[in-house]
């Protein structure tokens, strides 16, 4: 566990740093860790300097871990979705007590109407990632999203 710690610690310095966060040796060495390793722990500690100073969103697929982190820093925390899932409304139930954990960042292939309604009908702002070509950034400003995480900000750009 000290292990997994310590290479979070490293991993985040990193990524404030400069390094992709993709790039992850916490990931490469010890896979997915639990959270009975502190990790959480970890991720507070190594953000702690900057939630006052800089706007920070936290996102996982950990919804778990995310939720861990959402209680104990002040800044927006976000579960990650990259398949629909079965039932969004337990999901969701992870964050609600929690205030700062309102961001959903699903995956632009799962976005549609109904998803996006379900989210905003329980209190929850809708982010998407994974968008690529001209015609999804324009489907992403038709749906009316709170926020947008691509490689290609040019495309939505008001084009007036």
């Amino acid at each position: 566990c000290l292990a997994i710690t310590a290479a979070t610690i490293l991993q985040l310095s990193l990524v404030f740093a400069g390094l992709p966060g993709w790039q992850s040796p916490t990931h490469a060495l010890f896979g997915v860790p639990d959270l009975g390793c502190g990790l959480s722990r970890a991720i507070v500690a190594a953000l702690s300097p900057y939630v006052h100073s800089h706007r920070l969103l936290v996102t996982s697929f950990d919804h778990a871990l995310v939720a861990a982190v959402a209680r104990e820093i002040p800044s927006a925390c976000g579960f990650l979705l990259g398949e629909r899932p079965e039932n969004l409304a337990a999901v969701l139930a992870h964050g609600q007590p929690h205030p700062n954990l309102r961001p959903i960042v699903s995956h632009f292939k799962i976005v549609d109407d109904r998803l996006l309604g379900e989210i905003r009908a329980a209190g929850y702002r809708s982010f998407v990632y994974g968008v690529g070509a001209a015609q999804e950034h324009e489907a992403c400003r038709r749906l009316g999203l709170e926020g947008v995480i691509t490689d290609s900000p040019g495309y939505l750009l008001d084009k007036t």
